[in-house]
């Protein structure tokens, strides 16, 4: 690798940095602050808000930036494969990034991702949807049925930028690669308990185990938040929440389920707020 020293700096047009926090202490104040706010993601606890926020400036992210692109999944930060890609370009050290798509037929189909860091070769990366299938992940409900090719080449990108920049990205991973990982849950330890002797006349009987059926307005919602989780341009998403059905569910989640509602809210503003921010980057690359 290239011996190159590596200066993180903000990542677009210039900003008032007096409004930010400066200092640990005012970050948690302003975390606890902003922990109802309707920007922020439902799933962030203001702890989780200071830990986004301090791994988004470490890279170059304002805070704003940071709560929008910085994902904790099943407690692993991540950053969106599209701020990663935009963090990259923006460094004096990348050369280009090239992606393709290769394959007719879905069984045929590759993506590439082809790095160039200054002084150091190419770096060309891979994922097929193989791999995928390998990888058990294209019977996933989510962006794996409904954008398998956008979840190809963000794996792809996700694994040749973290090879060619991992000091830029801090060993942050991308969000589409770390929402497949499994869901780890922690097992209580076991309790000890005395044994006690069970008179032969006594008899213990299990309670069955039972899984409450959802209801079918969840399951449209669990349908929607998947449609949002992977938004590919303002265009669709523009769309997509424009359909009578989505708005008579949107409604019906209001009256009867107000904190899901917030939710598909929340997660329609940040797709917005990440178009427009993708917009600014654009212009200032």
């Amino acid at each position: 690798m290239s011996n190159d020293v590596v200066t993180i700096q903000k990542v677009g047009f210039e900003r008032n940095t007096s409004l930010e926090p400066q200092s640990l202490g005012e970050l948690i104040k302003y975390a606890e602050y902003i922990y109802n706010a309707s920007m922020v993601p439902k799933t962030f606890t203001p702890a989780d808000i200071v830990v986004a926020v301090q791994l988004g400036t470490s890279i170059g992210l304002s805070v704003a930036q940071s709560l929008h692109n910085i994902a904790i999944i099943n407690g692993k930060p991540s950053i969106y494969g599209d701020m990663m890609l935009a963090l990259c370009r923006a460094s004096p050290l990348c050369e280009y990034v090239k992606e393709e798509m290769l394959g007719n037929k879905k069984e045929e189909w590759v993506a590439i991702c082809t790095v160039k860091r200054k002084g150091n070769p190419e770096v060309i990366s891979k994922f097929s949807w193989q791999d995928a299938v390998d990888a058990k992940l294209t019977g996933k409900p989510g962006p794996w049925l409904s954008y398998p090719k956008r979840m190809l080449q963000m794996r792809a990108r996700g694994f040749a930028l973290r090879d060619a920049f991992p000091d830029l990205l801090n060993g942050l991973i991308s969000q589409e690669e770390a929402q497949d990982y499994p869901t780890q849950t922690i097992e209580p330890p076991p309790v000890q308990l005395q044994s006690k002797p069970v008179a032969e006349q006594e008899v213990i009987q299990e309670m069955p185990s039972i899984e409450p059926e959802k209801s079918e307005l969840i399951k449209r919602y669990d349908w929607l938040v998947g449609q949002l989780t992977d938004i590919e341009s303002r265009e669709y998403l523009e769309k997509l929440t424009s359909q009578t059905k989505i708005i008579n569910l949107r409604n019906e989640l209001t009256e009867k389920e107000p904190k899901l509602a917030a939710v598909i809210t929340d997660l329609i503003e940040q797709a917005l707020a990440s178009f427009e921010e993708q917009g600014e980057l654009a212009n200032a690359v």
